[in-house]
């Protein structure tokens, strides 16, 4: 959904650039610099409140099933390679 969206966003930049380069419609730098400004933003909110919440709880899950599958192996006899660890060994 980011990829689309931030497609799109990138896309109506260039359109006005480019349609403000070729004389189509008189620009405004400053419009300009207001809305990159203002996309930069929500993009920064969206990260901090969604999408970094999301990678934290993937990480938390994969390193519990990491140690989970660690502690069913040593249980079962079997030694899990020292380069599997996610600690530094001793």
């Amino acid at each position: 959904m980011m990829q689309a969206l931030t497609s799109l966003v990138l896309a109506g930049f260039v359109a006005y650039g480019g349609a403000w380069y070729l004389g189509f419609h008189e620009g405004n730098f400053s419009l300009l610099l207001f809305l990159a400004t203002v996309v930069t933003g929500l993009y920064w909110v969206a990260e901090r409140l969604v999408f970094l919440p999301r990678r934290q709880r993937a990480a938390a899950e994969m390193e519990a099933q990491f140690h989970a599958r660690q502690a069913e192996l040593k249980k079962n006899g079997h030694h899990p390679d020292r380069c599997a660890r996610s600690e530094p060994g001793p």
